[in-house]
């Protein structure tokens, strides 16, 4: 009898330990604070020119922000995802439905709000004016957010003020019946602004209810007139449609870009190794640049938004506001594809055990807490002699430049990355700062792939040929598939002068 009750209090000790141990696992799961892995925890206190990451919970390093407007609609583009139909109403063409959004004029149709308000035909920058001297406060876009905090929704609005902004604002949520209602608004600067003046920033209106607004404005005071308007992109009705593969998001195009070349092979490569869309930013490109961008937008390949700001870029926020373009692109895309690239123009992620990213991702996405996937850079120095073993023209950066610096960057030192989108809560230019609560980020071998990267030496001159390099042609793979998909469209755009 002894021995038996001992058995028994011995095997229900073991039943509570286990028992404790879920329990912990499922607070883990269910905790609010993203989460930061180790290397990147490293990496931000040592990098002096960005700022420190603010815990969640500490309310005092949550600065309060207020609201401004002004509409600059410059006409060209297309327009984006604004509100999806519930997924009872949008079966039929799912496929297009989560890739090719509705158009955003239909939102009036949807979304009662003053008379004095109209919505634009895609998101822009929108300026408020507040009480704050010297401090200018704009707002881009909004999304439904419910992944961040599993406790709460939020609508979460892309904006740009100064660091130092500290005024309080409001949330001004319009619903498709016709009410309203007024929340504080709390503003959370994005946390890779190189300790600029201005810096990108999430807004985050929380909502008092289970109902999802239409719209948003941002007021500068509780009662304050609404002066702006933003379209919610209710993201989370494309749950359970058929998404994209891939998805891929450019910093802005600025400084008249004109290289005309660089940008079809970049779309024409990149789709070959399985990009379906992507995203553009245009602040200033040259007239030759806006045949290309139109050419590409009636195939329905890619969205191009305008990125027109009163803030001058390298002096007071870094590089057009990068980080606004990077992190309204995430979440443009959360519902609408399985994976996002976040790349430049001059960068590829090339795989070498794989001939797709599509394979590549199958084999080395095996965890479901991987959300981040980093790739490591490897510089092709334009000043190298090109490789003519395919001297076919016209003459692409990819198949010319072959030789490589033998020495890659470790991982988040020049790093690009693609994300799945449902794990990711804030992306940088290199890594990913912060992930929903339970995900992570996985470093990938560069035997399986790292970047390609073409350009100059970094520092001017011509020095970086002489570090020790290597002939790397795996590019020449795509070469049978590249160069005639680049001939026909500059043919398409009868663009004939680049071809000779």
């Amino acid at each position: 009898m002894y021995r038996f009750t001992l058995r028994r209090l011995i095997w229900l000790c073991g039943l509570s330990f286990l028992l404790f141990q879920f329990s912990a696992i499922l607070t883990r799961l269910s905790t609010d604070e993203p989460v930061i892995s180790t290397h990147q925890k490293q990496l931000m206190d040592t990098t002096s020119k960005m700022n420190p990451i603010e815990n969640p919970q500490d309310k005092k390093n949550i600065p309060k922000i207020k609201d401004d407007v002004k509409i600059e609609s410059n006409g060209q583009i297309q327009n984006n995802d604004i509100i999806k139909k519930p997924i009872a109403d949008s079966q039929k063409n799912s496929k297009e439905t989560a890739m090719n959004p509705p158009k955003s004029e239909d939102i009036s149709k949807q979304c009662p709000v003053d008379s004095s308000l109209t919505f634009a035909k895609t998101d822009f920058w929108q300026q408020l004016q507040t009480s704050a001297k010297d401090s200018k406060f704009y707002i881009f876009s909004a999304y439904m957010d419910m992944l961040w905090r599993k406790s709460e929704r939020y609508v979460r609005l892309v904006g740009t003020t100064t660091t130092s902004f500290h005024a309080e604002t409001f949330c001004k949520l319009w619903y498709s019946d016709g009410k309203t209602e007024t929340v504080p608004s709390i503003n959370n600067a994005i946390k890779e602004n190189w300790g600029m003046q201005y810096s990108a920033y999430f807004y985050l209106c929380t909502l008092p209810n289970k109902e999802t607004p239409c719209a948003v404005s941002i007021l500068s005071g509780r009662d304050s007139p609404p002066l702006n308007i933003l379209p919610v992109h209710n993201n989370e009705f494309n749950i359970g449609l058929t998404k994209g593969e891939f998805g891929l998001c450019v910093k802005p195009l600025h400084y008249e870009y004109t290289k005309y070349l660089q940008f079809v092979e970049f779309i024409e490569l990149q789709q070959i190794l399985g990009v379906e869309h992507f995203t553009f930013y245009l602040n200033t490109v040259s007239e030759n640049m806006t045949k290309i961008l139109t050419y590409y937008e009636k195939k329905g390949i890619i969205d191009v938004l305008p990125w027109k700001i009163d803030i001058k870029s390298q002096k007071e926020v870094r590089t057009e506001n990068m980080f606004a373009a990077l992190n309204d692109c995430l979440l443009r895309y959360r519902y609408r594809f399985k994976y996002v690239l976040m790349i430049d123009l001059d960068e590829y992620i090339i795989p070498y055990e794989h001939n797709t990213l599509n394979s590549m991702m199958s084999d080395i996405h095996l965890s479901h807490r991987d959300a981040s996937f980093i790739f490591r850079n490897g510089f092709f120095y334009l000043q190298h002699p090109d490789d003519m073993t395919i001297p076919d023209n016209p003459p692409l950066s990819t198949l010319r430049k072959t030789t490589r610096l033998i020495k890659l960057h470790p991982h988040n030192q020049r790093s690009k990355y693609i994300v799945d989108p449902l794990g990711v809560a804030e992306v940088g230019n290199h890594f990913v700062w912060s992930h929903i609560s339970g995900y992570t980020t996985k470093l990938v071998s560069d035997k399986i792939a790292f970047t390609h990267h073409y350009r100059i030496c970094e520092f001017g001159g011509d020095d970086c040929v002489k570090l020790p390099h290597t002939t790397d042609r795996r590019a020449h793979y795509f070469a049978s598939k590249l160069l005639p998909r680049v001939k026909q469209v500059f043919i398409n755009l009868e663009f004939h002068w680049l071809l000779n």
